[in-house]
């Protein structure tokens, strides 16, 4: 009888497993949920205040928006080294920033109704142009030769701007409902945008049609693609506990997952794909954590 029971317990689970495989499900396994046991490579000391960052240039520059006591400001700054490299004010509605440098840089900013892309010389550090954009921005990120992509959220509805080298809008691209954050592939072809209940969704930029979507984690808040475009990195968590899961773009599953620092506002990858900046900040403190994306 004993012999019967592990039988059928046999027959049971194999059936099951039988069942998952034919429905195409990922089941997740612990080493693709457990954070890889890393630290650091470098710790650079960085404002309080800390609300954004560009990504990194090959020399591990960095642009910093800082917002401490209303006072609004973007700081250069380059990894190992605390002290920043120049800095200028900008609107204290200021939200995110972006740069290709040695060109511009671009910060996004928004009220509760409106928004707009404020351009910024890296040379003279003067105002080069305004370009109104069709809400509150979130997040300004580059792709493509020259152009810029400004996720616009009012409420829950969703879209992005993309505006040109000469600081036109050129394209509104609708996204789906709720999305936090975006990417842009280098080649500026492809959107991927995070929604607020874990959703990656997949945008092709000249059609401006959503072409797929895969789900990821509850609880994630900001995405960053690889330069190659192979891989996403997905900032999730609390703000008191948070990780990076790293997901292989090829089949959408997470292969594994990096620790990621408390009060971390911005993910950003290197030019070169090896490290992970996680920038920190609140009123308290801030710094710039650079991690390996090596597995």
């Amino acid at each position: 009888m004993k012999y019967l029971v592990r039988h059928k317990k046999l027959v049971l689970g194999v059936v099951v497993i039988l069942v998952i495989a034919a429905a195409g499900l990922v089941v997740a396994t612990k080493k693709s949920n457990s954070a890889i046991s890393a630290k650091p490579t470098s710790i650079t000391a960085a404002p309080s205040g800390l609300i954004g960052a560009s990504a990194p240039n090959a020399n591990g520059q960095i642009w910093l928006l800082v917002n401490s006591n209303g006072h609004a400001n973007v700081q250069l700054q380059t990894v190992n080294s605390p002290k920043p490299v120049l800095a200028f004010p900008v609107s204290n509605t200021a939200t995110s920033v972006a740069s290709r440098f040695g060109a511009n840089v671009a910060v996004g900013v928004g009220t509760e109704t409106t928004g707009a892309v404020v351009f910024y010389s890296t040379v003279s550090l003067r105002e080069l142009a305004t370009t109104p954009v069709s809400g509150p921005v979130v997040a300004v990120v580059t792709g493509g030769a020259s152009d810029y992509y400004a996720l616009v959220r009012s409420g829950k509805v969703a879209s992005v701007d993309v505006i040109d080298a000469a600081h036109r809008v050129v394209s509104t691209i609708p996204l789906p409902s709720g999305t936090l954050s975006i990417a842009v592939s280098a080649d500026g072809n492809t959107i991927y945008g995070l929604q607020d209940d874990g959703t990656v969704s997949v945008v092709d930029v000249p059609s401006s049609h959503l072409t797929q979507s895969f789900a990821t984690s509850s609880g994630a808040t900001q995405i960053a693609l690889s330069p190659d475009g192979t891989t996403l990195y997905e900032l999730k968590g609390t703000s008191v506990s948070e990780n990076v899961g790293v997901i292989d773009l090829a089949t959408k599953a997470q292969e594994y997952v990096l620790p990621a620092p408390a009060s971390c506002v911005a993910l950003q990858v290197s030019p070169s794909g090896s490290s992970l900046f996680d920038v920190v900040g609140n009123p308290q403190y801030g710094n710039i954590q650079v991690f390996s994306t090596a597995k």
